[in-house]
């Protein structure tokens, strides 16, 4: 199906609508809402997106020969906005993350996670891989999630051997932070990397003003 004119498309639980079964050339903004996620998804040919989101509702398969955070982002040369929600940043870990993506991210502005596991190590090294792939991040929001595993993010935030400067970041929100080294050891690295952002702010309660970005209304 070719829909030229199509610039915006919200998919909610449709399983068997993916976006490979049309062509969207144009489409600028996609937030899909999944049950899983399947091999079968693609974001190729939406080279155009400018905002993207992804809320995936349950755990996602971990097999994969290719870093599924490469897979996703690759295709994404010209994002500005990526909101990533509830499993979808364990999707994006599967497989391991490189130090850098193979293209830099040089139009993303704003990166949001919710329900960030710090204490898992892949997915503390999928968003050291997006913050050093995007050079001009300006806001950076974080919802935290504490789950029941033993810390493991050595080798992680402490000991970051490659050079990442986040010149441009001004906005940094932590949510339901609870103090844990590894959340800890990812304030420092920001306040190492960031030469003079502008705000940071820690808000107690997740549902108060933490940036949902397309799925607030679900959170209230």
């Amino acid at each position: 199906m070719d829909c030229p004119v199509l610039q915006k498309l919200t998919l909610l639980h449709c399983e068997g609508i993916l976006p490979i079964n049309f062509i969207a050339a144009n489409l600028k903004c996609l937030h899909q809402r999944c049950l899983e996620m399947t091999s079968e998804d693609s974001l190729v040919g939406f080279k155009n997106l400018t905002e993207f989101s992804y809320w995936l509702s349950s755990e996602p398969e971990m097999q994969t020969e290719i870093p599924n955070v490469v897979k996703v982002f690759t295709n994404l040369c010209k994002i500005e906005k990526v909101y990533i929600a509830y499993h979808f940043i364990k999707y994006l870990a599967a497989g391991g993350s490189p130090n850098r993506l193979p293209y830099p991210l040089a139009y993303l502005k704003t990166l949001s996670i919710s329900y960030m596991c710090f204490s898992r190590l892949s997915d503390a090294s999928c968003l050291l891989c997006l913050i050093r792939s995007a050079p001009n991040l300006c806001k950076l929001n974080i919802l935290a999630m504490v789950v029941g595993e033993k810390e493991d993010f050595n080798d992680c935030w402490d000991e970051d051997y490659e050079e990442c400067t986040v010149d441009h970041l001004e906005i940094v929100t932590f949510s339901n932070f609870k103090g844990h080294k590894a959340e800890l050891e990812f304030v420092k690295f920001l306040l190492a990397h960031s030469p003079s952002p502008r705000c940071l702010k820690h808000l107690k309660d997740p549902f108060n003003a933490f940036d949902y970005g397309p799925w607030a209304e679900y959170y209230v």
